[in-house]
């Protein structure tokens, strides 16, 4: 059977094989390039405005669609598709920027809609270079990829079309142009194959489906995250009103509570679409497809549209001064905006899980139905009272979702929880409702991945990193920067101290996950109170804002290590409130002294932030090293993106022009070699040595993931705030060919950022006993160096400069024999070292279970039983580490970790084999039911192929014997 592409030089994507850095950078670019699109609707009121903003989101998402098409069939670790790759995230950033201007009256080719078409036909060849790319090898197949470039021709050339034309006619010829690259598009998937050799492959299938689905739930995230953007706005205005603080909250429970909604429901159509186990027909995958495909540009576009309606609000409010308790009153415009991109994200989540189920989704579309019936009920009230109704209204719909939800499940495992029941009605058991309190928690594993929550509060968390800069341009003076970098400290620490946490628990279930929605809500009230939180002398309202959002964050950081360690905690998390309260009280009393004696008190306050650092890494276990080296690779990239992103914002509604194409084009190049400079080898060598070296791991964790990635976050976040500043300038001044000088402030951003990150970038490869790139210290060097010659010069000159060395950096260390050595001897290691993992050990024989009797099975649960409450929870073995912990020889030979990670792996196996309830403990009758349903048979086949029960009553047999040799 042929194949689906075959190439010869480019292998196709596996199942299993995770989203490469490179194709998240280019999602979260598209999704900000589609709040651009929307915005359309505020640029020209009416219909008018509707039409444009649709037209351009479904062109945006044909582009985007067709390199996610291409990268789910062929893998993109070849250098040739990750620099498409990264040549389709500049011209997704460009279109971002030319897209508002893209409806203007034509004035001149390098103006506006000439720009814009300009942009459309680069990535339109692009996309079509990279499909060719990945086609090599099919001759079978040249067709319909002849079909895919005539498509792209037919939107390249219908754009320049709708150059010179105005008004309603421009809108039909886009429209008409999108129609038919999307009908030759999309010919190439009918089932006419046999007869005309065009169409849909008898072998065709998504073979990256992992990737495939990902990508969109991606998109999806960084859509329902888009409300925060208001951030910058609500961060503004003189006082914070309560309208303002009540609207952040609400954006703060749409985002959540979207998330919630959308994210499980792509799950029965990611196992239809899976090669591997797929039944379906080919009309039925195809309908699969589709559905998949025009569902969630449903779900991503009505986000991205009621995400504008939310910040049109903070702006009505702001310029209401905050009169109203409500809020001014909300115009027809505003609530459609807000209802109907909701009605919109709902009926893409009914068509995504219908194509899945095959079952229509009533309570989706009834509330899509509820939402349209609203809009004139709403219309001329306060602008909090829809935001309010739609916040009650999804609330609602997650309620009697999850309702239906458990019901199901219940329907399903009526009769085993009636056995159940029944036999601990005998046993006389106590019901779990008279326990008294735990903290639900469900520890994870060597293979614990990153999870969709973790993506959802890593992006929340990234809104908040980016105010930095917005706090730093508020008061550009060095007591400016020192305030910026401790606020930095503590948002860091802050976030860093979830992501230990979620490496040793499922970030998603129970108490975890109710802490980390308490530091979200933290984390979003300090990103909002601290642009402005210091202009004023004294203890102003924004101040006292301030300092409660960082106790709550801190505090709940306290709360989760206290749940996750119990006893063995010890005073650690008294000790982190002790230390953030002294934190709050320097920032409470800076603003208090002279502004020549704040500098030393903020330097305190840095030194408590890193005494609470230290004391909360103490003790912390790597259970998951894959997970670790996602969460931090994943927030360096958030990082770089938003350094891109805050160009976009700032030239958003200026005059678009070649100059602010080419600062486009030279900030895309210099974050493109910072991110080549980690992700190339550095991230996956950090990942690989974590993961098998067993002795090394928690010192390579606490030096190199927590202060080293806090010193490249902090150089992505200075040079994003030159980047920034020079928007700004160019956005507002046309009078220089080559912008406006760069002032000291800027060059200073510019090349101390650069200089910081590559310093950490060196220190990560010498902490990994590697010797650094050749190139690195001389590029650390010359961007130090550039700092006074930056100072004066043109923006675009100055960034010339600074992508001339990052280049020159690059050649050098491609050409040079001794940097290529390193280089593949790297790759070597990384390709034949063998996978194991800091939990696995080598194969041994296991032994064969004993035969148990009911007695010994009683006496063992006694054992395991150490508070004698009748279950057994992790609770008992908290209690056991607590006597290790406070044993002197053990706590001398330093027994405390390696008994917490054998404890945890043996309380995972015995929850996943015996809870058959879900509720995080165990009864004796679960207990005794274990061994007499799974008996032993023959002795001779347990040894040849042993069984897991057999590998878990081992376990509990050996850990049991020790105990009792340790009690008697």
């Amino acid at each position: 059977m042929k194949e689906f592409p075959v190439s010869w030089w480019l292998p196709r994507r596996d199942p299993d094989e995770k989203i490469d850095p490179v194709e998240l950078l280019f999602d979260i670019t598209f999704v900000l390039a589609m709040t651009q699109a929307a915005s359309l609707m505020r640029h020209t009121p009416g219909l008018a405005g509707v039409s444009q903003a649709v037209v351009m989101m479904m062109i945006l998402f044909y582009l985007w669609h067709h390199e996610v098409m291409t990268s789910a069939v062929a893998t993109v670790t070849a250098p040739v598709m990750k620099l498409f790759n990264v040549l389709q995230t500049g011209m997704m950033l460009a279109l971002a920027v030319t897209v508002p201007a893209a409806f203007d009256p034509w004035s001149g080719w390098t103006w506006g809609p000439g720009l814009f078409a300009a942009t459309l036909t680069v990535s339109c060849a692009v996309g079509a270079v990279m499909n060719g790319l990945a086609w090599i090898g099919a001759p079978h197949l040249y067709r319909n990829a002849a079909l895919i470039w005539l498509a792209a021709a037919f939107l390249a050339a219908g754009t320049w079309l709708s150059v010179p034309a105005e008004g309603t006619a421009k809108i039909w010829i886009m429209y008409g142009t999108y129609l038919a690259a999307t009908t030759v598009h999309w010919s190439t998937c009918l089932p006419t194959y046999d007869r005309i050799g065009i169409g849909i492959a008898p072998d065709w299938q998504i073979y990256g489906i992992r990737v495939f689905c990902d990508r969109f739930d991606t998109a999806y995230l960084v859509a329902c995250c888009l409300a925060l953007e208001l951030l910058e706005q609500a961060g503004q205005p003189a006082r914070i009103s309560v309208p303002l603080i009540a609207l952040t909250a609400f954006g703060l429970g749409l985002a959540y509570l979207f998330y919630r909604l959308g994210v499980p429901i792509s799950g029965p159509a990611r196992r239809g679409m899976d090669p591997r186990t797929s039944t379906l027909s080919l009309g039925r995958s195809l309908f699969l497809l589709f559905s998949m495909d025009f569902g969630n540009s449903l779900m991503a576009s009505g986000l991205v549209v009621a995400a504008n309606a939310m910040r049109q609000s903070v702006v009505e409010i702001i310029a209401s001064d905050g009169g109203a308790w409500l809020g001014p009153s909300a115009g027809m415009n505003l609530v459609a905006e807000l209802f109907g991109g909701a009605t919109v994200c709902l009926l893409g989540q009914a068509m995504v899980w219908f194509a899945g189920t095959w079952r229509v989704d009533w309570l989706r579309v009834g509330a899509a139905v509820g939402f349209v019936l609203a809009i004139p009920l709403l219309t001329g009230l306060p602008a909090l009272i829809p935001v309010a109704v739609m916040v009650s209204g999804c609330g609602l719909l997650l309620v009697l979702d999850s309702r239906r939800a458990r019901r199901k499940v219940a329907r399903a495992s009526a009769a085993v929880r009636a056995g159940l029941d029944a036999a601990r009605a005998r046993a006389k058991v106590i019901s779990p409702r008279w326990r008294s309190w735990r903290p639900a928690l469900r520890f994870t594993g060597s293979g614990h991945e990153l999870s969709t929550f973790e993506l959802l509060f890593d992006i929340i968390a990234a809104f908040t990193f980016a105010q930095i800069d917005v706090l730093v341009l508020t008061d550009p003076t060095m007591e400016g920067a020192m305030r910026g970098l401790l606020i930095l400290a503590v948002l860091w620490g802050c976030w860093v101290t979830f992501v230990w946490a979620a490496n040793n628990t499922d970030a998603d279930a129970g108490t975890t996950r109710t802490l980390h929605i308490t530091a979200i809500l933290g984390m979003v009230f300090l990103g909002m109170t601290m642009p402005r939180a210091f202009t004023q002398e004294g203890l102003s309202h924004r101040v006292l804002l301030f300092l409660a959002a960082y106790l709550i964050v801190r505090a709940a950081s306290a709360a989760l290590l206290w749940s996750v360690k119990g006893h063995t905690a010890g005073m650690r998390p008294v000790l982190i409130v002790g230390a953030a309260i002294v934190t709050a009280a320097l920032i409470a009393w800076s603003t208090q002294v002279p502004q020549e004696h704040r500098i030393p008190i903020w330097v305190a306050g840095l030194a408590c932030e890193l005494a609470a650092a230290i004391l909360y890494m103490r003790g912390w276990r790597i259970t998951a090293p894959g997970h670790l080296g996602e969460r931090f690779s994943f927030i360096v990239l958030l990082g770089l993106d938003m350094s891109l992103a805050g160009v976009g914002t700032q030239l958003n509604g200026s005059t678009v022009a070649l100059p602010e194409l080419a600062l486009i084009a030279l900030a895309l190049v210099t974050c493109t070699v910072m991110w080549w400079f980690y992700f190339d080898l550095l991230a996956p060598y950090a990942d690989h040595r974590l993961t098998h070296t067993h002795a090394n791991g928690t010192r390579l964790a606490h030096l190199f993931y927590d202060l080293i990635h806090f010193a490249a976050l902090a150089g992505t976040i200075a040079f994003g705030l030159g980047l920034r500043s020079i928007a700004r300038d160019l956005g507002t001044t046309h009078s220089h060919p080559f912008g406006p000088p760069i002032t000291p402030l800027v060059a200073t951003a510019l090349g101390a950022g650069l200089a910081t990150y590559l310093a950490a970038i060196a220190g990560m490869w010498k902490q990994l006993g590697r010797t650094p790139r050749l190139t690195t210290p001389a590029l650390i060097a010359l961007s130090l160096a550039v700092i006074p010659i930056l100072t004066g010069q043109p923006a675009l000159a100055g960034l010339t400069l600074i992508v001339t060395l990052a280049l020159t950096a690059i050649l050098a260390e491609a050409l040079n024999p001794t940097a290529r050595t390193q280089r593949h001897t790297l790759r070597a290691e990384l390709t034949h070292q063998p996978t194991r993992t800091i939990e696995q050990h080598p194969p041994a024989a296991v032994p064969v279970r004993p035969h148990i009797s009911t007695t010994d099975v009683d006496r063992q649960f006694d054992l395991l039983d150490v508070n004698h409450d009748g279950i057994i929870t992790w609770t008992d073995f908290t209690h056991l580490l607590h006597r290790i912990d406070t044993d002197p020889v053990c706590r001398r030979r330093e027994l405390g970790p390696r008994a917490e990670a054998a404890y945890r792996q043996l309380w995972n196996n015995m929850r996943d084999a015996m809870d058959h309830n879900n509720d995080h403990a165990i009864t004796r009758h679960e207990y005794r039911t274990y061994f007499t349903s799974n008996p032993t048979t023959d002795a001779s086949a347990e040894q040849t192929a042993p069984s897991d029960t057999t590998t878990l009553a081992n376990l509990i047999h050996t850990h049991l014997t020790h105990l009792e040799h340790a009690r008697n």
